[in-house]
């Protein structure tokens, strides 16, 4: 499917239970099996290149980075300088 990229607006301080995460988003049938371990509820903010009328309701996989890192100060500390 198509790939796009977004910068993540808010985090959830708190852990749901998978259960909550059912509760909260009504997730039924195939989709109440999708979440199987406690979470954290991130929102992006998709702009304008997804339309929310055609997407509602779908499944989405995301890869989320964490942080950045210069590049010179990783081979700083793999090489020990």
């Amino acid at each position: 499917g198509p790939q796009l990229n977004a910068t993540v607006t808010g985090v959830e301080t708190t852990v749901l239970s998978p259960v909550d995460i059912r509760q909260r988003y009504s997730l039924n049938g195939s989709l109440a099996n999708i979440v199987t371990q406690p979470s954290v509820v991130l929102t992006a903010n998709l702009g304008s290149a997804v339309s929310a009328n055609t997407y509602a309701g779908s499944m989405v996989s995301a890869q989320v980075q964490v942080g950045t890192q210069r590049v010179l100060s990783l081979l700083n500390q793999l090489i020990g300088a």
